[in-house]
């Protein structure tokens, strides 16, 4: 089992990586096609981990929910996105007074965590990418993985004091602070590799000319401090329910959700630092 595991963690970081980067480079429709797949299999998760707690959602509500946020994004009219959500849970609420359901609470609690957990906060990469361009999209992500890997290598290796045993316990406060390091190097990459300082970097992987230092720190927090709050989030959902994994669609990894985590922070607390510097 162990090799099994081993093997297909290989493949997916040999196939899964290089696909997932190359999309984020294409963008367009490619990269909306890839984020409605996330959150289609994501949601699918998600509904797995409800039945655990007896609950039953409408899974046609869900999934048609995120296809209209993912529409919304296509045809560029965000703007009406949040009236969509309010839509799609009071459809949620009133489709269950009719449905003589045993747990309807549980029902809308979950239709309504997915929808606003996947389909706004893990939907907010597409306006990123669509909105703010190839380089700040590919240094949010490979931002968050340099954490992820600094996290794991140092904490793994030099950690020892844990940070939320209760939660994750195999996190520990040197390896979250050697995260938060390695987010700040792979943006200083970006930002010192623009033609306003050493100009190694192409033109479209450069970051912004409005980003200066101060940003590119708040930045790195976001993805180095509150990326790994997003990990700690989902753990506890998972340790609520009683599971290691969000799911096994990516077999030695886990689900889907548990490969987003960190993004589902991430993402939407840059789309509205980026929005806010652009006022």
């Amino acid at each position: 089992m162990k090799n099994t595991n081993k093997t297909s963690r290989t493949l997916v970081n040999v196939i899964g990586i290089p696909s997932l980067l190359y999309i984020i480079y294409a963008g367009n429709l490619l990269f909306l096609l890839l984020l409605a797949a996330i959150m289609l299999i994501g949601a699918s998760e998600l509904i797995s981990l409800s039945k655990i707690k007896a609950a039953d959602p409408f899974e046609l509500i869900l999934y048609t929910g995120l296809l209209g946020v993912c529409a919304f994004h296509y045809f560029h009219i965000e703007e009406l996105i949040l009236q969509w959500v309010m839509f799609i849970v009071l459809v949620s609420m009133l489709f269950e007074v009719f449905r003589n359901s045993d747990s309807p609470f549980l029902n809308i609690a979950f239709t309504s965590l997915g929808i606003i957990w996947i389909g706004v906060l893990i939907g907010s990469m597409i306006t990123i990418r669509y909105e703010y361009g190839l380089a700040v999209t590919l240094s949010m992500f490979l931002s968050v993985w340099t954490c992820d890997t600094f996290a794991f290598f140092f904490g793994k290796t030099f950690g020892n004091k844990k940070v939320l045993p209760a939660i994750s316990p195999k996190k520990t406060w040197l390896g979250s602070g050697a995260g938060l390091i390695g987010s700040f190097l792979c943006m200083s990459v970006f930002y010192y590799g623009g033609d306003l300082h050493y100009g190694y970097l192409s033109s479209e992987f450069q970051l912004p000319t409005y980003l200066n230092l101060c940003d590119i720190v708040v930045l790195s927090i976001i993805y180095g401090f509150f990326g790994q709050l997003g990990d700690f989030a989902e753990s506890a959902f998972k340790r609520d329910i009683g599971v290691k994994d969000s799911g096994d669609f990516l077999r030695g990894h886990g689900g889907i959700l548990d490969r987003f985590d960190s993004l589902t922070f991430a993402a939407p607390l840059t789309l509205i630092y980026l929005n806010g510097i652009a006022i």
